[in-house]
């Protein structure tokens, strides 16, 4: 499994990772999964948009 993702990761030209506007743990996630992209991807470059979903949801934060 990890080696498909790393191959997904190591070819792609661009990402998007989507958390949710009321969870902490979500976004820590994806901050955590765009610092294993900026590792993967060395010495390259790479586009990616960190994307905050549920923004209806503003009062369950």
């Amino acid at each position: 499994e990890n080696g498909c993702l790393y191959s997904h990761i190591r070819w792609g030209e661009a990402f998007v990772i989507v958390y949710s506007v009321t969870c902490k743990r979500s976004f820590q996630e994806a901050r955590g999964l765009l610092k294993q992209l900026a590792d993967l991807r060395l010495p390259s470059y790479f586009t990616a948009l960190l994307l905050g979903n549920k923004r209806d949801l503003d009062h369950a934060r």
